[in-house]
């Protein structure tokens, strides 16, 4: 039985921590395995017991899309730091991803493996353990052969990463045909990255397991941890002037639409007084740290000609006044061109931010360093979220980017990938 091998308790307890603190930094902060010992419960190498040797251990990890490379950084790195014996399967690393993680895993002198062969390689024999990245239905779908080849191999454990948690119920009998012969062997276990989702799987698994039909499958969940000891907290009282936006930016994955809606019509509002002495400033330019101008019919917000178009457009300047500086709203992620942001907020003037500034890169290197330097400035995070699925399901980087972006030093500390290694003081 798989639970009388202490490597796989090591590797499942160093991997589902690496898949939390990806969220924020696929080069963590910490050596997982002195993160690993700072957490007693989950030390298997008590006294007496002898150090599994994990260079005998054969990993193979599998990922079928062309996204969740973070995900895969995490588990190489893990892998790599338990020196065990790791196969890739992929089609490639994308957008620069081999750079960020270049330091543990060589993509030029480690090319994954087509995928196309890993059901062959199975049959084979040549795995102990097999991590799939992207364990849900859906995305399985397709490897028939796959599924049918580690079902077959009694001696492969499988680490089944599951990224929605909400399709995960009891009616998905495709997802339960799947990992109905590994989970009556007990050589299946699933891995969250939160508390409440491990809960919802541990439930359709218990819902699944019948006297007849017995699973034996581990659910195994981490917490994050990140190094902010001795880190002072912000304790500044100035008003909050910029806040951030992590994730992709597509209206159905956070709420930009209704923020920055919102924001544009405060921006447009005027004070509305009760008496002589009552007004509401809570929907004004001024509480904003801007003054509102009309730009004349045909002319651009500098003052320059433009399309004409006979209506009279809105200038948002900034005011003067230290104590009041302007909002600033920061999108952070991957610009998908579908949000809708009247030009308005988009203007700058004299250099300085718009009022809503987009950060999109690329290259994962680039897209990290802004991260990483964006919110070691900001006030605020927003999580955004557009529905309460990140909450009860899933786990979301912007929780823990809004913890450490009260810290003054904490945010980069923490989401620096690059941290320690090549390309260090750039980001700085």
């Amino acid at each position: 039985m798989w639970r009388t091998r202490p490597f796989i308790r090591v590797l499942l307890t160093t991997l589902s921590a690496a898949c939390l603190l990806l969220v924020l930094n696929p080069s963590p902060p910490l050596p997982f395995l002195d993160l690993v010992n700072t957490i007693g419960d989950y030390v298997p190498n008590l006294p007496g017991t002898p150090t599994p040797g994990l260079t005998s251990v054969r990993v193979a990890v599998f990922e079928q899309n062309a996204f969740h490379d973070e995900v895969i950084g995490a588990v190489l790195t893990v892998l790599t730091d338990l020196k065990t014996n790791v196969t890739l399967y992929r089609g490639g690393l994308n957008n620069g991803y081999g750079e960020v993680i270049s330091d543990i895993w060589d993509v030029k002198e480690q090319k994954p493996t087509p995928i196309d062969k890993l059901a062959t390689h199975i049959d084979e024999g040549r795995f102990d353990v097999l991590v799939l990245v992207s364990c849900d239905s859906k995305f399985m779908h397709h490897h028939q052969a796959l599924r049918k080849s580690f079902a077959a191999r009694q001696d492969l454990h499988v680490i089944c990463l599951l990224h929605e948690v909400e399709n995960f119920v009891k009616e998905n009998e495709e997802q339960r045909g799947m990992m109905a012969v590994p989970a009556e062997q007990g050589r299946l276990t699933f891995v969250e990255l939160s508390e409440h989702g491990a809960s919802k799987v541990q439930a359709v698994v218990e819902g699944w397991s019948t006297d007849a039909d017995q699973w034996e499958v581990d659910v195994v969940d981490f917490a994050p941890i990140f190094p902010l000891t001795g880190i002072p907290m912000r304790t500044d009282l100035s008003i909050p002037s910029r806040a951030a936006i992590l994730g992709r930016m597509n209206p159905h994955s956070r709420a930009y639409d209704r923020i920055i809606s919102e924001l544009y019509e405060s921006l447009l509002s005027k004070s509305i007084c009760y008496s002589i002495h009552i007004c509401s400033l809570a929907r004004t330019p001024e509480i904003w740290g801007y003054r509102l101008e009309t730009v004349p019919p045909g002319l651009s917000a500098e003052g320059t000609q433009s399309s004409p178009s006979g209506i009279a457009r809105p200038k948002f300047t900034p005011l003067d006044d230290p104590a009041n500086p302007p909002f600033t709203l920061h999108l952070i992620g991957n610009d998908e061109g579908r949000l809708s942001i009247p030009e308005e907020l988009l203007e700058s003037e004299g250099g300085a931010d718009p009022i809503v500034a987009i950060h999109s890169q690329g290259k994962y290197v680039e897209f990290y360093s802004d991260i990483a330097a964006m919110l070691k400035l900001q006030d605020l995070v927003l999580p955004a979220f557009m529905e309460d699925m990140y909450t009860e399901y899933r786990a979301s980087a912007a929780i823990p980017a809004a913890i450490v972006s009260r810290y003054s030093r904490g945010t980069l500390h923490c989401t620096n990938p690059l941290r320690g290694r090549r390309g260090r003081n750039a980001l700085r």
